[in-house]
């Protein structure tokens, strides 16, 4: 930030640069960069300001990147390096979002997180950048790739069929990483406790579909597919759809 600061004044595309610390970053590493030439995208930005060290994050204050939010995966050497990042960077607001940070269920030795509400375009060099701050070795850092470009269909069953009818009436159109999501009954439940959930991110898995719809009761069952998978006939009948 420092190094940064001497940049004030240098021109970015024609355009003098204003550089002031952000009078609300406790640490002095956050920058405010003002009289931005028109048209400037976050990465521009990123890389004037790459040549003064590592940039963990950089925006456009109001220009908003576009697409879904991301979500991604940090593993460390030490299982006690993983617990005390989650509780540093957990809530974190990152890109105009919230991030959120859960120990991998499937993790044997609990050295990996799962990180959702990452912003769109995130690399895997953002993300180790952020998880920097907890000043742990990072072993790995990577961005989840979801199945196609489309959404999601899942499906989720409840142990009771009231808890189903609850997630229908307070889940639904609630986001779920950075995309609407919509619940209805599945036509096939004959006790009413399977849900079709549409408009899921590409990049949602079943962990967090069924941690957003823990919040309303014990879930039995949750599975995630593309939404092109509802038209095979394997596939239909446990959703709900189809002929």
């Amino acid at each position: 930030a420092e190094l940064a600061l001497q940049m004030h004044g240098e021109p970015l595309d024609g355009s003098p640069l204003a550089i002031t610390v952000n009078p609300k970053s406790q640490d002095g590493t956050k920058l405010i960069v003002s009289n931005l030439p028109p048209g400037i995208e976050w990465q521009e930005l990123k890389d004037h300001f790459s040549c003064c060290g590592t940039v963990a994050f950089a925006e456009i204050r109001g220009g908003i990147r576009k697409g879904p939010r991301l979500c991604g995966e940090v593993r460390y050497d030490q299982p006690e390096d993983a617990q005390a990042a989650m509780e540093l960077l957990d809530g974190t607001e990152v890109g105009g979002g919230r991030l959120r940070v859960t120990l991998d269920p499937n993790s044997k030795d609990q050295t990996k997180l799962l990180v959702s509400g990452l912003p769109p375009g995130t690399a895997w060099q953002e993300l180790k950048d952020i998880f920097a701050q907890a000043g742990r070795t990072i072993a790995y850092a990577g961005i989840k790739t979801g199945i196609g470009s489309g959404p999601k269909v899942g499906e989720v069953r409840y142990e009771m069929a009231e808890h189903a009818s609850e997630a229908m009436r307070v889940l639904n159109g609630t986001e779920l990483q950075g995309s609407q999501i919509f619940i209805q009954a599945s036509p096939n439940s004959n006790d009413g406790t399977k849900l079709t959930v549409t408009g899921l991110n590409p990049h949602t898995e079943w962990q967090e579909l069924k941690d957003h719809f823990a919040s309303v009761g014990p879930v039995a069952f949750v599975q995630v597919g593309p939404t092109q998978r509802a038209q095979q006939p394997s596939f239909s009948p446990a959703l709900g759809l189809g002929a």
